[in-house]
């Protein structure tokens, strides 16, 4: 071909337009296809909602706007009749749904603390501060059972008895006196 190929057959193209305030447009086919024709549209302006065609027949088929829109939108469209034509899917891939997810009621128990807790806050008062303790939770009877610690001391000086080197004197002269207890 070295010019232009034209087709005489208006059912293979044309334009259709969607006014304004309204979602569909229904294209009919001057004679019937064989069998449905594959057809594509195409709009000529900027579209800030989806399209879609629908119920593609031999005889016509529809041109969908999701919404209605302020302006006339208008589409350029094709139908090519092809014998036999081939269909492609993708492949079949498992479709995960997940599971809902189970409703968890948390539940508080109130738990009693066996610790008490001493707090040491200074006092507010202009004498010489000093702590006051306080328990946290009321304190309970506690028992306190000291635990022996080793301590360790200097080492603590012994008396040694020291026998003279001299015998004691005896005086045989000197007599014992008695004086009796009452």
């Amino acid at each position: 071909f070295h010019q232009r190929v034209t087709f005489a057959d208006k059912d293979m193209g044309g334009y259709a337009v969607i006014h304004s305030g309204t979602t569909r447009v229904t294209i009919h086919f001057r004679q019937p296809f064989t069998q449905p024709p594959v057809v594509v549209a195409t709009p000529l302006s900027k579209l800030t909602v989806s399209y879609y065609l629908d119920q593609i027949t031999t005889t016509s088929f529809d041109l969908i706007l999701n919404q209605p829109l302020a302006n006339n939108v208008r589409f350029a469209w094709q139908a090519l009749a092809i014998k036999d034509a081939d269909t492609f899917e993708n492949q079949a891939q498992p479709t995960v749904t997940p599971l809902p997810a189970a409703e968890v009621t948390p539940t508080i128990s109130p738990t009693l603390s066996t610790s008490p807790t001493l707090t040491i806050a200074p006092q507010t008062s202009s004498s010489s501060p000093s702590p006051s303790p306080t328990a946290s939770p009321a304190p309970a009877q506690i028992t306190v059972t000291p635990t022996p610690t080793a301590i360790q001391t200097s080492p603590t000086p012994t008396l040694t008895p020291v026998t003279p080197t001299t015998a004691p004197t005896v005086n045989p002269s000197a007599t014992p006196s008695l004086t009796p207890i009452p």
